[in-house]
């Protein structure tokens, strides 16, 4: 079995744009349309939740700071304030779409995720998590599938950045893709999303048991009756 990463009274935060947390500034419910169709429950809150069912006794701490449409600057800019009083053990990120729809330099945004990450090491030796990389997957519009495939060398660097600090960079977007084609094989309204780009409840249930396996969480979870009464 593989060793969980996570230790008792760390603290995990997500960060990213709406992929990571579909939620705009002020507060969650900006937005209707997005409680109505269950946007504003993200992946995160997923993972989230289920740290808080399965394991209480580890006393694991989660926050969310992730906004829709931000950039690797937005990150940097809303760090001080949101994230490093936080004291971070765990930086689970998913990010650069939004930086290819605008047209970041790759270097530009190569040495602002560097410099983000080396800060947060630095002050808290907190350690990422990049979930994310998503490929087209069954069901994406073809104006989706287009934005996908301008992401792909960003996603490819933030994996690179990620990886040379120590962090984790699991295969997201095969392993996305893999059960994306499964469960649209049985049904083609088993898609995973919500608008032919954001994940809709499908997709976000799917990232998050992913993001619980690469914590190795579910090596965690002690059984709640004797194993020699399964009868």
């Amino acid at each position: 079995m593989a060793e969980s990463l996570l230790k008792p009274n760390q603290m995990l935060v997500f960060e990213g744009d709406s992929l990571t947390r579909r939620q705009v500034p002020p507060c969650a419910d900006t937005w209707p349309l997005s409680r109505i169709n269950g946007w504003d429950h993200s992946y995160s809150e997923i993972v989230d939740e289920w740290l808080f069912v399965n394991l209480p006794a580890m006393r694991l701490k989660v926050r969310h700071a992730a906004i829709g449409g931000s950039t690797c600057e937005s990150m940097t800019e809303r760090y001080q304030t949101c994230v490093k009083p936080l004291k971070p053990d765990w930086i689970i990120i998913t990010m650069g779409s939004n930086d290819a729809t605008r047209g970041v330099k790759i270097t530009t945004f190569v040495q602002t995720l560097t410099r983000y990450i080396e800060t947060a090491r630095q002050d808290s030796g907190a350690r990422f998590l990049y979930a994310g990389g998503f490929l087209p997957m069954p069901g994406v519009t073809e104006e989706g599938r287009a934005k996908l495939e301008r992401c792909q060398p960003y996603y490819k660097a933030a994996k690179q950045a990620v990886r040379s600090a120590g962090g984790i960079v699991p295969p997201m977007g095969d392993a996305m893709l893999r059960q994306a084609e499964a469960l649209y094989a049985t049904s083609p309204y088993h898609t995973f999303y919500a608008d032919g780009n954001h994940l809709n409840g499908l997709g976000n249930r799917v990232l998050a048991s992913l993001v619980v396996q690469a914590l190795g969480a579910h090596e965690l979870i002690t059984p709640l009756w004797p194993t020699d009464t399964h009868r």
